[in-house]
């Protein structure tokens, strides 16, 4: 790689969608661990400024904050670089996981990749004993580095396997059915029913939208055509806006039941909410940085309705 320039965005699986989140208005907290150096302060800047709550933000003097690289290979793939080792946010435990924050909340969501290594994965593990002690619906991005051991491969089946919503792209469902690339989606969904048994699975498709498999039926979602720059964070911000309206649609429901509420969801509802993803996903990649396009609540509907007339 010869790359000469670099472009500095906040980034991560979940912070992504905490970003996406605040956009749309939604009470959003992050629980993680930063260093006390200057990309820190930096993260901490851009959290702050978009709203999102940072209760759940350790500072950890002892480690470096932790920073991603992404290169574009010439066939389009994206090639991540992690570095440095150890870093802060690997480092974040079970003792900083306060469950306080879990009072309150509707929904907690987190991502394969927080479960490579411990101690951090501890305390994914301990946010989800938390969420399902306080009835918190959970939403897990089954993203996962697909060589690493089966101590975190057990943690990730783990999490899918207690989680109401299960977002998936077709490599990682090919990954977690244990099927061929080329298997017949419908085939791979099955199985990974047969296992984990979600509320609802999310297949998402890129260009190609995304499929939502619910308790009230099958709902495909189309992408929007845009004039796209960089689909790094698509996923996250299509995430974002389905949560977003799951999360709006369920505050109205009046059921004390969370998890019988979602599955009580009509399929125009969960259409909805595929919907909104799908915008907020394409809208996301009309620039480099993962939530530099974000949508604001205040720009969404027009944006929709700008998106359905490209």
């Amino acid at each position: 790689m010869s790359a000469t320039n670099f472009y500095r965005y906040p980034g991560g699986n979940t912070a992504n969608v905490a970003i996406g989140l605040a956009r749309l208005g939604v009470d959003v907290t992050l629980i993680a661990k930063i260093g006390t150096d200057f990309h820190g302060s930096y993260l901490r800047s851009v959290l702050s400024a978009e709203g999102v709550n940072l209760a759940g933000l350790i500072e950890d003097s002892r480690y470096p904050t932790a920073q991603c690289y992404m290169t574009v290979a010439d066939d389009g793939g994206h090639i991540y670089r992690n570095w440095p080792k150890p870093h802060a946010a690997d480092m974040l435990s079970e003792e900083d996981v306060c469950e306080e924050i879990f009072n309150s909340a509707s929904l907690v969501h987190s991502s394969g990749i927080s479960l490579v290594q411990a101690p951090r994965r501890d305390a994914v593990l301990r946010g989800l004993e938390l969420s399902h002690r306080h009835d918190v619906l959970v939403s897990f991005d089954a993203c996962f580095p697909s060589g690493q051991g089966g101590v975190a491969r057990e943690a990730a089946m783990m999490m899918m396997e207690r989680s109401h919503l299960v977002k998936m792209n077709l490599d990682e469902l090919a990954f977690w059915s244990q099927m061929e690339q080329g298997t017949e989606m419908s085939v791979m969904v099955r199985k990974v029913f047969e296992v984990i048994r979600p509320v609802a699975l999310i297949v998402t498709l890129g260009p190609g939208g995304a499929i939502l498999y619910t308790p009230a039926g099958e709902v495909f979602c189309p992408a929007h055509k845009v004039a796209a720059v960089c689909d790094v964070g698509a996923g996250d911000a299509f995430m974002a806006g389905l949560i977003y309206t799951l999360v709006s649609k369920l505050s109205v429901t009046g059921q004390p039941a969370r998890t019988e509420a979602l599955r009580n969801l009509s399929l125009e509802d969960w259409r909805m909410a595929g919907n909104t993803g799908a915008t907020c996903g394409a809208l996301c990649t009309r620039a480099i940085g993962a939530t530099e396009t974000f949508p604001r609540l205040k720009d969404l509907e027009a944006e929709s309705i700008q998106l359905r007339q490209f």
